[in-house]
C-alpha cells in the first residue's frame, strides 16, 4: 500500500510538471526598419540629479539625441544646461520586441558606470548614469536619470 501511495504522489507530481499555461512559442515579429533608424530623434524631457548616499534630489530640463550611425550602433548627445552637461558617445542598440535597449558599459564621457538605457514603443526615452563631480576638493557621485518623449 505504501509502494501505490508513493507511485500516485510521484505521478502527481510528474503531471505538474508538464502543465504550460498558454502557448511558449515567441512572436514572430519582422522589424521593417532598424533600431538606430526606429529611435533617432531629438527627446525632451526631464532630469533627476540623486547624490548618492543621501536624499538630495535635484530636476532640470534637457535633452536627449539619438542619431543613427552604422547597423546597431547610434551616437547620443545628453543635454542639460542647468548642470553643464553636453556629453556624446557611442552605444550599441537594438530592438527587444517592440521597444528598443541601449547601452554602453565601457568608462567614457558619462564616467566609469557607461550610460543605459530604452526607448519604448510610445516614444519615450528613459537612460541613466552616473557622473563624478569634485567640489571644494571633496569628489561627489551624482546618479542622473531621464525620461522624455521624442519631438
Amino acid at each position: 500500500m505504501k509502494k501505490i501511495f508513493c507511485l500516485l504522489v510521484a505521478t502527481i507530481a510528474f503531471s505538474f510538471t508538464m502543465v504550460s499555461c498558454g502557448d511558449d512559442d515567441d512572436e514572430n515579429i519582422v522589424y521593417t526598419i532598424t533600431a538606430e533608424k526606429a529611435t533617432a530623434g531629438t527627446y525632451v524631457g526631464t532630469f533627476t540629479k540623486h547624490l548618492v548616499g543621501s536624499e538630495e534630489v535635484e530636476v532640470f530640463d534637457g535633452t536627449v539625441s539619438l542619431e543613427a550611425n552604422t547597423q546597431g550602433v547610434s551616437n547620443i548627445t545628453v543635454s542639460c544646461p542647468a548642470e553643464s552637461i553636453n556629453t556624446i558617445a557611442v552605444v550599441n542598440i537594438w530592438n527587444a520586441k517592440y521597444d528598443f535597449y541601449f547601452a554602453n558599459n565601457l568608462a567614457t564621457a558619462f564616467g566609469t558606470s557607461g550610460i543605459a538605457g530604452k526607448v519604448l514603443e510610445d516614444g519615450t526615452l528613459t537612460t541613466s548614469f552616473t557622473l563624478s563631480k569634485v567640489v571644494k576638493k571633496k569628489n561627489y557621485e551624482y546618479v542622473y536619470n531621464f525620461e522624455g518623449k521624442k519631438q
